[in-house]
């Protein structure tokens, strides 16, 4: 599996962002097979989008749940795990401290293009306090740069 694939992750968002289909076996098996022929980046891509839903969307808790197991059903990589943690705080509404947010956001920054993952890292940390807000902030922004720097 390619870790990213830029040009044809910006489609797939596109088609995923703020519309995934919750209550479709069918449709969300599809997507996320359509992921991993993608990239890493689009599968985590469409984790983000399952522990994330916009405002108004009709999901349970139980029904993300079952689309996260789905999900790393389909996946191997060291990433999955610590992001799993994230995603289910998420899912919870219990934010990880902000410092266990940046520690994974610390691992993701280590494989290139990881943006989804690195979404996921950073809304599950607490940034209810100023140094937390901040300190994600700048996590985000400095493994940002690297990648931009980098070309990924």
């Amino acid at each position: 599996m390619k870790l990213y694939d830029f040009d044809r992750e910006a489609p797939f968002d596109a088609k995923i962002d703020c519309k995934l289909p919750y209550s479709d076996h069918a449709g969300c098996t599809a997507l996320i097979a359509e992921a991993g022929m993608i990239s890493l980046n689009a599968m985590f891509a469409v984790l983000d989008e399952i522990c994330r839903p916009p405002r108004g969307a009709m999901v349970t808790k139980e029904r993300q749940r079952a689309l996260v197991a789905q999900w790393r059903a389909n996946l191997e990589h060291d990433l999955v795990d610590p992001v799993l943690i994230c995603a289910n705080s998420l899912i919870d509404c219990t934010p990880l401290s902000w410092i266990e947010a940046i520690a994974v956001m610390e691992l993701v920054g280590k494989v290139d293009g990881q943006r989804a993952a690195l979404s996921v890292a950073y809304f599950s940390g607490d940034c209810d306090t100023e140094e937390g807000d901040a300190a994600l902030n700048a996590a985000d922004q400095r493994i940002r740069s690297v990648w931009d720097e980098k070309g990924v």
